[in-house]
C-alpha cells in the first residue's frame, strides 16, 4: 500500500477570518496559510450535509446556474453551464452570506496578494 509523503512546513501559520452557520445549517470557513517564504492560500470551504436540518437545504437537488439572476442572466456564473444545487445556491445568495464571503476573501488578498484561492 502507498502512503504519500507528508510535507510539514513547520513556519506555517493559519489564520481563521470567518465561520459562519446560519438557521438553516449552512456552514462556510474561511482560513489562510501563510507558509513563512511570502506565500500560501486562502480556502472557503463549505460543509456538506450533518445534519437532519441541513438535510433540508441539500435536499434540493434540482441544479440552477451558479448565482443569483439578473435580468434573465446569471452574472456571477462564468458560463451557464456552471450548475450547483438550488437549495445551495439559494443559501450562498439569501441574506448576503456570498457578499460576506467575497469581502473577506479580497481583504485577505489586499495584504497577501500572491495567495492562491482554493473553495470547496
Amino acid at each position: 500500500r502507498h502512503q504519500p509523503p507528508i510535507f510539514i512546513h513547520t513556519n506555517a501559520t493559519y489564520h481563521c477570518h470567518m465561520y459562519e452557520r446560519n438557521e438553516q445549517d449552512t456552514q462556510v470557513l474561511i482560513v489562510s496559510r501563510d507558509y513563512g517564504d511570502g506565500h500560501g492560500y486562502v480556502a472557503v470551504v463549505y460543509a456538506g450535509t450533518d445534519d437532519f436540518r441541513s438535510a433540508f437545504t441539500d435536499v434540493n437537488l434540482l441544479t440552477t446556474p451558479f448565482g443569483p439572476e439578473v435580468n434573465g442572466t446569471h452574472p456571477l456564473a462564468p458560463t451557464e453551464d456552471v450548475r450547483v444545487h438550488a437549495g445551495f445556491n439559494n443559501e450562498v445568495f439569501l441574506h448576503g452570506l456570498f457578499d460576506r464571503v467575497k469581502e473577506t476573501v479580497k481583504q485577505v488578498k489586499r495584504l497577501n496578494p500572491q495567495y492562491r484561492i482554493f473553495t470547496t
